[in-house]
């Protein structure tokens, strides 16, 4: 194996042992290039999508926060479907996660966003609009429920896993790409609100369908 590794950095194929050695390396590493490509695609997918997400909020924050995934909220008598909700001491965050995407044209306060990839290019309503309907929904429900002082904002996350994500969206704090998001947590928990958060905890989750 060393003389043939030698002959090659040489360009001295001389046997047809070496081209046999050179095209089985080179046949294998385009099967596992293959294959990972394959296993990649496989898993960009919005449930394997969220499991990333949930992993890394949960990695994010301490033991008096949460993170409730994939859950149905019912509150005076709407139904409300989030991916995630985060509950930590700065406030609420409401996420909405996206398994696809590579890049993602728009505006923070434009009524639609341009998704797109390699295969297809796909125009959604802003997340952050449905997002923040959820929020005030959810702070009134709090408000009656006596807790009060709590900060709710919407987060978009795109968490395509064949490759990192480009977001042109100019400026803004309601979106951002998994591989930021255990940074965004932590610059965010500089502000903390006065608010009861073991109690919006429990108050949130027995708003859940079970």
């Amino acid at each position: 194996m060393n003389d043939f590794f030698g002959s090659f950095f040489n360009w001295k194929l001389n046997t047809p042992a070496q081209y046999f050695q050179l095209f089985a390396i080179l046949g294998g590493a385009f099967v596992l290039l293959f294959l990972y490509i394959r296993y990649a695609k496989k898993l960009r997918t919005p449930k394997y999508a969220m499991a990333r997400v949930n992993r890394h909020l949960k990695s994010a924050i301490d033991k008096e926060s949460a993170v409730f995934t994939d859950v149905t909220l019912n509150i005076k008598d709407k139904t409300i479907n989030l991916d995630h909700i985060l509950i930590d001491s700065t406030g609420i965050l409401l996420i909405k996660t996206f398994g696809r995407g590579l890049t993602v044209y728009g505006q923070a306060r434009s009524d639609t966003w341009e998704i797109c990839d390699a295969e297809e290019r796909h125009v959604v309503e802003n997340p952050c609009f449905k997002l923040e309907e959820a929020a005030t929904l959810i702070q009134s429900y709090l408000s009656s429920k006596d807790i009060y002082n709590v900060t709710i904002n919407p987060l978009s996350v795109f968490a395509d896993n064949f490759e990192t994500p480009v977001l042109n969206l100019g400026r803004t704090n309601c979106a951002v790409i998994l591989k930021e998001l255990k940074s965004f947590i932590k610059k965010r928990k500089i502000e903390k609100s006065s608010y009861p958060v073991a109690t919006a905890i429990a108050t949130l989750n027995d708003a859940i369908i079970k």
